[in-house]
């Protein structure tokens, strides 16, 4: 999220942009973000905090007290590496809610995701069908001799070739 002013008043909607959030709270989704004491904030909540000139929404993985300083671990829930250590006077507030208008896409990427894990055991019985149909349709539109019979005329052949 990507805004200079501070939460004036105790609740505030703002547009999130961005990516480190994505499939929970996607770029231009409406965040509903509420202020809050810091002795609120519990390990997995989803604050607000400034940094450098805009703000950020990650999630809370640690709190601490270092020399007797509150301090939390944050991180985005795509990012891989940690953020810096957010101090109390940094947190602005805590997402307490967020609009639905993209939720469609969480079910969407797992149902994505799903298939790719699965592709390879989906592709295999759905080839067995096909080949399953083929075969039977190989028989009944082309009936021909049983294979015993083929087998054992080949035998007699290959056994009178060498005479």
């Amino acid at each position: 999220m990507k805004n200079t002013a501070s939460l004036d008043s105790e609740h505030i909607e703002v547009c999130a942009s961005g990516q480190c959030m994505r499939f929970l709270i996607n770029d231009g989704q409406v965040v509903i973000i509420k202020k809050v004491d810091v002795t609120d904030i519990l390990i997995g909540d989803i604050v607000v905090f400034r940094e450098n000139e805009g703000f950020l929404i990650h999630r809370v993985l640690f709190k601490y007290i270092k020399n007797g300083k509150t301090r939390f671990l944050t991180k985005g829930d795509m990012s891989f590496d940690f953020d810096r250590p957010v101090e109390a006077d940094q947190i602005e507030g805590k997402v307490m809610d967020f609009s639905r208008l993209y939720s469609w896409s969480v079910g969407m990427f797992s149902f994505v995701f799903f298939l790719i894990t699965k592709l390879p055991v989906l592709i295999k019985h759905i080839l067995f069908f096909i080949a399953a149909i083929i075969i039977s349709l190989l028989h009944k539109f082309f009936p021909g001799r049983k294979a015993h019979s083929i087998s054992g005329q080949l035998v007699s052949f290959l056994s009178n070739k060498g005479n």
